[in-house]
């Protein structure tokens, strides 16, 4: 026992008291609540007259005793005075336990708080620590407007304090103040920014959660701190990830994860809208989602903030993928908190945009079996997360799903997901009939919960659709109610629908005309081949009279079925078919369904009126004006999203008011050809109003060729088309076209430049010839796809050339080079030459280039054309962009100490001066040019000179970011020893270099190094994939299937230290590899002993791209480009020994 305790006894002996400890045991011994209180009422006197007393020495006690009746819910407010008393006084423990009470008796709205204000300035300036705290602590909890005020000084001022312990209070305070009063945000913003450059932790944080609410309060504050703070929080997360084990900051395994997330949530803000912010993070974010372990929840944690941040700044689209990937792996566990979180998580991206859809298809069957979860809020998130997943390529697939789910989902959801089934069936139909059956499936499965809007729905597309098909869907609907019998009969949807159906195309379902098949143009209908027959009169007043007279009959299917009935007296032919409806017509007469019977007596009179008149009367109801809008508008919506999912930018069709003309018969397919060899998929992200003019390599013969350019409405070539001629003319190379190195011909297509705003062009055959060239340096192996160098003064002037002549008007164009440029320079004439209206008026010309080039349009000499008359228009076309920027990194193989560049520039002679703009050499063995020869070209040119070169990557000259490439790497460490039945991991084997060089290309660059195992004296056929797992723990036995073939390395029968060399070119991209595997082994059907020898894989990781780091091969590897390039003899001798 000590000192304190011993106090205290004398005090309660003294003043006849109880301790809090007693009272506690008082209050849990109460069997009743009634007890409770009694005890609590008595406790509550004897404390009110003790502070009656004014005794000092009790105040203490009698105050904690209240605070702990407080917390179990009984008023305590007369002790807040006390708490106030306890404050003033001089003792630690007093002034402890008073700002106790403060903060839990007293709120910023009472009067009494103002009172403290001036014990809460003495406290701040307390030389202790600790009294300075509760100061803090108490006026970050209750503090008001008027307080803050009075108070801002002192905090601003502890803001700067020697004492880590007070600076990380005061910057908990600050936030406090400034939600109170956010005009004083600016007193704390620099000092709150010098709370970045803290080392202790706890500042730090607090730090950084200050200056996340001013971000939040005062969107200037983001502008301001952006430039200052991105870096400094790059450093502070790399120097967390990359830590070794803190006990003091560790918690599961991860250093600080609560700092983590905090500088995670910071970058989020810093970085939304900004590119250059976005790309100081982006090496850093792939650092923290590759390295963060996610096999506990602190490590989720930290994932998931970064995917919310990767999410929210403008991030690399490989950093995207990555972080939907992350998702997906969430997806995956068991815990169903993880689980909800990353369906909320995905569905907010896709919302957000579209640009992921491709990343987010990957998951698609790990999101489908969430619908089938049994806990009903991952059910919920998911089915929300399916909807952004459908695209008019799998509408099928995903709403075979949701009708799945549908008919297990729980009642309160059935009609809204009905609805939007029908709604994304609508948006995205392969064809009508394929969206009738839907809406008759969603009927089937929930017609009785189904909202009116989907009823109106079908009525409505039916009523636009044709003859064929109004057969198909009565006749569908009739046999369906018919097969299923009561089970249709409850689905009040599905016999409103059918009823409706039969009272407006009934004379369809008993005509007994076959039904056709292929109504809507489609071959691959889930339907086809199924034959829906017909019926008679008789039969489908059964169906009427069995539903009617059914337990199922609701007042709106009998309503529905009178008019129906009524409807069909004037389509059938049968008298006693129609004399039966017209009697149960008549028994609805008297009704207690006031509307029933209204329309049962309004209906009766019809049938007084002669044959022809009633006839009139209930003839079919014509198609609804806002029907025909929604279809026309389901149609332009479908257009859109084919054309935006596979890539292409074609506009469609539009009207021509002189005349009407189609969109192959515009300017761009006369001038530039109509036929299309091959249509590559075109990226968002370079997409202009002519696509990929310019962008797209084009393929021409290497010595000799003719282009003929042509409309679609002639197929007549000129002779002068047939005499060997330059492959292409003035304008193709205008647009990037250039010689290959391949011999193969095709033509450059497009979509159409629009030129008019009242014409559409179209025109006779024309056909342009030019001679070729003798050298070639691009086309095929223009990985940029920006064309190959051509000399200005090659090419002849073309002459004019007639692109349109239709209804009165004719356009001609005269394009010419400019003087010892690559520029063209198109003059345009426009002739009247009998338009039918007279004179043209408003006369304008609107032209498009793709993004590489600058156009500069000239006004015409007159917007006015009389009959006879001509006007004339100029437009330059600036083709100085045609250069690209590469960077290689370079050593010399054979000679170390030989002047490297001096090799690089006696390779580089060989090509012309022209196709070379500059030179740029760095002390970092990396030299950058700018040029129009294709990289391949360069990469092969430099190791004929036995120079060790590694193509790092290329951007455009006018890329406002150099970064615009993506890189990887694969070091293959394991391979199959002589052993078959296990896998060694020593040294490197050689590497993989993967490089995007256009969007939808990989350069490969393979280096390997093979021991000389048993009986082997040749490297046999190589075969290079990426597999869909990185885990080589068992070799390439773990890394799943091939899903990407690299190339095929031929094999090899003579040997040097480098064994094996391979680049090539292929389809992909390199951020949906990362985090594979590569296994090269050899082809099926070697015969080499030691093949076993030459199986090897590794991991591909992130690595260095362009202009970025200039030594490091790989972000997670210490080695150098020089260093994983050559392979050791130590590598050598190890893997004969094995």
């Amino acid at each position: 026992m000590d000192f304190g305790e011993i106090n205290l006894n004398k005090i309660v002996s003294k003043f006849n008291i109880i301790r809090l400890k007693d009272l506690i045991k008082q209050i849990r011994s109460c069997k009743t609540l009634a007890a409770e209180r009694a005890v609590i009422q008595k406790e509550s006197a004897a404390i009110r007259t003790s502070f009656k007393e004014e005794n000092n020495e009790t105040r203490n006690i009698n105050v904690a005793k209240l605070l702990y009746i407080h917390m179990l819910g009984y008023n305590a407010h007369f002790g807040q005075m006390e708490c106030l008393k306890l404050v003033a006084s001089p003792k630690f423990m007093d002034k402890r336990l008073g700002y106790l009470g403060i903060m839990m008796l007293l709120d910023e709205n009472q009067e009494v708080l103002t009172l403290v204000t001036n014990c809460l300035k003495n406290d701040l300036n307390s030389g202790n620590m600790y009294i300075c705290g509760l100061a803090l602590c108490t006026l970050g909890n209750i503090s008001s407007q008027e307080m803050a005020r009075d108070l801002a000084g002192e905090i601003e001022r502890l803001l700067s304090s020697s004492n880590s312990y007070v600076r990380k209070k005061a910057a908990l305070c600050t936030l406090r103040i400034i939600r109170k009063v956010p005009e004083l945000l600016e007193n704390f913003l620099e000092k709150a920014k010098n709370l970045l450059h803290e080392r202790n932790h706890g500042v730090l944080i607090t730090g950084i959660t200050l200056l996340t609410e001013m971000c939040r309060i005062d969107a200037s504050v983001t502008e301001n701190i952006r430039k200052q703070a991105v870096p400094t929080l790059v450093r502070h997360l790399k120097n967390l990830v990359t830590a070794g084990f803190s006990p003091e900051h560790d918690v599961g395994g991860i250093t600080d994860p609560f700092l983590q997330v905090k500088i995670l949530r910071l970058m989020r803000i810093l970085g939304k809208g900004d590119s250059d912010a976005s790309d100081a993070m982006n090496d850093v974010l792939a650092q923290v989602a590759t390295n963060t372990e996610s096999s506990k929840n602190v490590g989720n944690a930290i994932l998931y903030e970064t995917v919310l941040t990767i999410m929210d700044v403008e991030s690399e689209n490989s950093l995207r993928v990555l972080g939907i990937n992350i998702l997906g792996r969430f997806l995956a566990n068991r815990d169903n908190n993880i689980r909800y979180v990353a369906l909320t998580t995905l569905t907010r991206t896709a919302q957000a945009s579209s640009s992921d859809s491709s990343a987010l298809q990957r998951h698609r069957s790990t999101i489908l079996d969430c619908l089938r979860d049994p806990d009903i809020s991952i059910r919920r998130r998911a089915l929300d997360l399916s909807f952004f997943l459908i695209t008019p390529q799998n509408i099928r697939i995903l709403t075979r799903e949701l009708l799945t789910f549908l008919e297990v989902a729980e009642s309160e959801i059935k009609a809204s997901t009905a609805s939007r089934i029908v709604e994304y069936a609508g948006r995205y139909r392969p064809n009508k009939r394929w969206e009738i059956d839907t809406f008759v499936r969603v009927l089937r499965v929930s017609g009785g919960w189904v909202d009116q809007s989907v009823i109106n729905g079908f009525s409505k597309l039916i009523g636009c659709a044709g003859e064929q098909l109004q057969r198909y869907a009565v006749r569908k609907l009739y046999s369906l109610v018919k097969q299923d019998g009561e089970k249709a009969e409850s689905q009040e949807g599905l016999i409103l629908c059918l009823f409706w159906s039969i009272g407006e195309f009934g004379d369809y379902l008993v005509d007994g005309k076959k039904f056709i098949q292929d109504v809507s143009g489609s071959t691959d209908d889930e339907e086809a081949g199924v034959e829906v027959e017909g019926c008679t009169e008789n039969d489908v007043y059964g169906i009427f009279d069995g539903i009617l007279n059914g337990s199922f009959a609701t007042s709106a299917i009998k309503e529905c079925a009178v008019t129906a009935m009524v409807k069909l007296t004037g389509k059938f032919s049968s008298a006693d078919v129609v004399q039966k409806m017209k009697t149960i017509i008549q028994k609805y007469q008297t009704n207690i369904d006031v509307e029933l019977q209204q329309r049962a007596i309004e209906f009766t009179q019809l049938f007084t009126l002669d044959y022809d008149t009633r006839v009139a009367l209930l003839e079919r109801m014509p198609v609804l004006d806002s029907a025909v809008k929604e279809e026309a508008l389901k149609d332009a919506n479908l257009a859109a999203a084919v054309a935006s999912s596979s890539g292409s930018t074609e506009p469609s069709a539009t009207s021509d008011l002189l005349g009407g003309g189609t969109k192959q018969d515009d300017i761009y397919n006369i001038v530039f050809g109509s036929e299309k060899k091959s249509e590559p998929k075109k990226s968002e992200n370079i997409i202009d109003l002519l696509g990929d003019i310019g962008i797209g390599s084009t393929n021409v013969a290497s010595n000799t060729s003719t282009t003929a350019i042509m409309s679609p409405i002639s197929s007549t070539t000129s002779a002068a088309a047939k005499k060997p001629q330059r492959a292409t003319d003035l304008l193709g190379d205008l647009f990037g076209s250039g010689p290959a190195l391949t011999p193969a011909s095709t033509m450059m297509t497009s979509p159409p430049i629009s030129m008019s705003t009242t014409t559409t062009m179209m025109s006779s055959t024309i056909t342009t010839t030019t001679t070729t060239s003798a050298t070639n340096y691009g086309g095929l192996d223009d990985l940029l796809g920006l064309g190959g160098s051509t000399s200005p003064s090659s090419t002849p002037t073309v002459d004019e050339l007639q692109v349109y002549e239709k209804n009165g008007l004719k356009i001609t164009m005269s394009p010419k080079r400019e003087d010892g440029t690559n520029n063209i320079i198109v003059n345009t004439k426009f002739r009247n030459v009998g338009f039918d209206g007279g004179e043209i008026k408003n006369l304008s010309m609107q032209v498009a280039v793709p993004k590489t080039l600058k156009l500069q349009l000239q006004p015409p000499s007159s917007t006015v054309v009389p009959k006879g008359g001509t006007s004339t228009q100029m437009f330059k076309i600036d083709n100085s962009a045609k250069m690209y920027r590469v960077e290689f990194a370079i050593q010399n193989s054979s000679d170390p100490n030989s002047n490297v560049k001096e090799t690089i520039e006696s390779a580089l002679s060989n090509f012309p001066s022209d196709s070379i703009s500059s030179v740029k050499f760095s002390d970092e063995d990396a030299v950058s040019l700018v040029t129009s020869l294709s990289p391949l070209l360069l990469l092969n040119s430099f190791r004929k000179q036995n120079l060790t070169c590694v193509f790092r990557g290329a951007s455009t000259l006018n890329s406002k970011s150099p970064t615009t490439t993506t890189a990887a790497v694969c070091i293959f460490e394991a391979f199959k020893g002589l052993n078959p039945n296990q896998w060694a991991q020593l040294d490197n084997r050689g590497l993989a270099r993967l490089v995007q060089v256009s969007e939808e290309e990989i350069l490969v660059d393979i280096t390997l190094t093979f021991p000389r195992g048993l009986n082997s004296t040749f490297t046999p056929a190589l075969s290079v994939n990426v597999h869909e797992f990185g885990d080589i723990s068992n070799g390439a036995e773990s890394t799943g299937s091939a899903i990407l073939n690299l190339g095929t390395i031929e094999s090899n029968s003579s040997h040097s230290h480098r064994d094996v060399e391979y680049v090539g070119i292929v389809k992909g991209k390199v951020w949906e590899v990362i985090g594979r595997s590569i296994v090269v082994a050899p082809i099926a059907g070697s015969d080499d002993n030691g093949k076993d020898l030459y199986v090897c894989c590794g991991v591909v990781a992130r690595s260095a791209g362009m202009f970025e780091n200039t030594k490091k091969v790989c972000s997670c590897s210490g080695k150098t480009l020089w260093e994983e390039e050559f392979v050791s003899g130590e590598t050598l001798a190890n893997s004969a020994k094995l």
